[in-house]
């Protein structure tokens, strides 16, 4: 008497692997949301401690020392995760539309501010940039494409 044929079992196409690989479980989905909230939360107590009288904002809308970007930036670099955008350009948007800007130029600027954010969080990576700073090459790396290069983006666009 011989054994039954094995039975094949079905093989996924390359197609079923990625969409199961993408899709995200409810735990990280989870974490995207604290995370994200946090985020846009610190973002805009700062900007608004920012635009405040204390700190002599122009217009209302722009000061020297702006807080939020900094917090913005090693949240990208810290999280490794590009994709809490989102909850910059939102925190962006709010403090600035609290602060009397039309829609139009909070958006332009939530734009150059989150652009500035994800510009140099990719410079950063890209540059193999360690965020301990333990080396002399990621303070300079950290000063040329965070310090200078992403503000730029900022400072021109919003």
């Amino acid at each position: 008497m011989s054994a039954p044929p094995p039975v094949a079992e079905p093989v996924a196409s390359p197609a079923q692997d990625a969409s199961q690989e993408s899709r995200p479980d409810g735990r990280a989905a989870v974490k995207w949301v604290a995370q994200a909230g946090a985020l846009f939360a610190i973002y805009v107590a700062t900007a608004l401690l920012g635009l405040s009288q204390k700190f002599d904002p122009v217009s209302g809308f722009a000061t020297l020392v702006w807080a939020p970007t900094g917090l913005a930036l090693a949240a990208l670099v810290t999280s490794r995760r590009t994709s809490l955008w989102p909850a910059i350009a939102l925190g962006a948007f709010a403090a600035n539309m609290s602060q009397g800007a039309p829609p139009l130029v909070a958006g332009a600027i939530a734009l150059g501010n989150t652009a500035e954010a994800v510009l140099g969080a990719f410079l950063l990576r890209r540059s193999g940039f360690r965020p301990s700073l333990e080396r002399l090459r990621d303070v300079l790396v950290l000063i040329a494409f965070a310090a200078i290069v992403s503000t730029t983006v900022s400072a021109t666009v919003g």
